[in-house]
């Protein structure tokens, strides 16, 4: 960090507002879409694993995980599973292949939601951005947001001299 930023208020240096940017950016654009979606009675969370579902023969909770955007955990994945199966969107079923592995896939009822859903989501989506972005602007933020994806794979080392005292 450069000296510059350091005798500034932490809330003003260039990294911290960065992030702090990232984060709003992201609650809107899940805003928007909670209120979407709660009018099909979903969350944004189970139109995760809707879309992580579609257009497959069913996946291992763990690579439902992998494939959502929400970040979500193969335990949080087998709990949103179980609540779906519950409504008849899901069925989950013990893998062919290993006694451990539980197999999810969309039922028919499920299907139909995801093919009614999927078909304007990403439009929605697109136009969600496009009303805040021109085209050019997209393209700029997408370059720097991959050039700190690819740069930010692991955190810098941390060392902080605590003071063993409880607080």
């Amino acid at each position: 960090m450069s000296s510059k930023a350091a005798n500034r208020p932490v809330k003003d240096w260039p990294q911290i507002r960065m992030l702090r940017a990232l984060a709003i950016a992201h609650e809107r654009f899940n805003d928007v879409h909670r209120v979407m979606l709660r009018k099909f009675g979903l969350s944004l969370s189970e139109f995760d694993v809707l879309a992580a579902l579609g257009n497959t023969q069913g996946m291992r909770m763990k690579d439902i995980a992998a494939h959502l955007m929400t970040s979500s955990s193969p335990s949080n994945v087998t709990r949103l599973c179980i609540g779906m199966e519950k409504r008849g969107l899901v069925e989950r079923q013990r893998s062919q292949d290993s006694d451990r592995e539980v197999i999810g896939r969309l039922t028919p009822k499920g299907e139909v939601i995801f093919q009614k859903l999927f078909a304007h989501i990403p439009r929605y989506s697109a136009a969600f951005v496009d009303s805040a972005l021109s085209e050019q602007e997209q393209l700029v933020v997408v370059k720097h947001l991959t050039h700190f994806i690819e740069k930010a794979k692991e955190p810098p080392p941390f060392e902080v001299d605590l003071d063993p005292e409880p607080i």
